[in-house]
């Protein structure tokens, strides 16, 4: 039959509700101060069997069973999950696979026989749509680290007014960079200091020898005053992540054999599959952030950790450095 769609938008807890669980059996026991339940052991396929008639039960006037349970959709977006971090890319990726997973589901468009390739074939496109950088800011300052000479600390420095308002960088500001800088002839060229520049805000990516002369540079340049009158701007430094060293690029080749790994799907299928899909998605691949939020903070809790401890507190990531520097997209 017909699924429901999304004539009433796309919402990410409808189809693989996170209340559906096994916990209609359990007993609650409540005490003067507190509540607790006790949920009894329950075989692994009678737990299967049980979850998959509570999604019937929500989903059987549009859901085909024979070609679709929670138990199956589930295990294939845990095996996206596996494929993502196996290549070491972005769980927004996983996340974004999942929500594309999703929509083929509601329109009825997975099949039984089909359903792992056309979950592989959702994690290539949200591969592609998710880990190359789209904003031409963010793709010349990633440029920027990528051309420098190894180093164990970068910086990103700007300037702002004191209302947060980005501004060009002075020229006195490039030169207290210049001047943070061990002066000796493996670090003391300006080749090693690269201009990025959008429109006419401009920036500045510096490397240092070590992470210590980066936090050093940070606190010479942070907050304090730049310009020529010295008033109203403040010269701006914040870590940015070294992705010319640590970061591995995985390729599509390389994500194709992590699904092959993870969903057993032949690479030919899944090249073959890939362009009628991204028809079936209505070529629709950007999605807002309240379909793809739910979706990656379930798969960090899934891993057990949180998003401030994913993304960690001192490393912001390039996109978060340009809004930070209030850079605006090229067209």
């Amino acid at each position: 039959g017909e699924g429901p769609g999304e004539e009433a938008g796309y919402n990410p807890l409808f189809l693989d509700d996170p209340e559906i669980r096994v916990a209609k059996d359990r007993t609650v026991m409540k005490q003067e101060s507190y509540v607790f339940s006790c949920i009894p052991f329950v075989k692994p396929h009678l737990v299967k069997e049980q979850l998959n008639q509570l999604f019937l039960a929500k989903h059987g006037d549009w859901i085909d069973a024979s070609e679709m349970t929670l138990s199956k959709l589930r295990g294939l977006k845990g095996a996206m999950v596996d494929a993502v971090l196996a290549v070491e890319a972005e769980v927004a990726t996983a996340a974004l696979a999942h929500v594309l997973l999703e929509k083929l589901v509601l329109r009825n468009l997975v099949k039984k026989s089909s359903r792992k390739v056309t979950a592989a074939v959702c994690v290539v496109l949200a591969f592609k749509m998710n880990e190359v950088p789209r904003s031409p800011a963010v793709a010349a300052m990633q440029e920027g680290l990528d051309r420098q000479q190894p180093a164990d600390a970068s910086l990103v420095v700007w300037c702002r007014t004191q209302q947060g308002e980005a501004r060009p960088l002075p020229s006195d500001l490039t030169a207290r960079v210049h001047a943070l800088r061990p002066h000796d002839e493996a670090t003391s060229s300006s080749s090693s200091l690269r201009w990025r520049h959008t429109s006419e805000r401009h920036y500045l990516v510096a490397s240092f020898t070590d992470s210590k002369a980066a936090a050093a540079a940070k606190h010479a340049i942070n907050g304090r005053p730049c310009g020529p009158d010295g008033h109203g701007l403040l010269g701006v430094a914040e870590f940015v992540p070294e992705l010319g060293r640590g970061a591995r690029r995985c390729s599509v080749s390389e994500l194709l054999l992590a699904l092959h790994a993870k969903l057993g799907v032949d690479r030919r299928a899944v090249l073959d599959q890939e362009f009628a899909t991204f028809v079936e998605l209505e070529m629709a691949l950007h999605v807002p952030a309240e379909e793809l939020l739910p979706h990656w903070r379930r798969i960090l809790d899934s891993l057990d950790t949180t998003p401030n401890a994913y993304l960690g507190p001192d490393s912001p990531s390039l996109l978060e450095a340009e809004a930070a520097c209030a850079l605006p997209a090229s067209h």
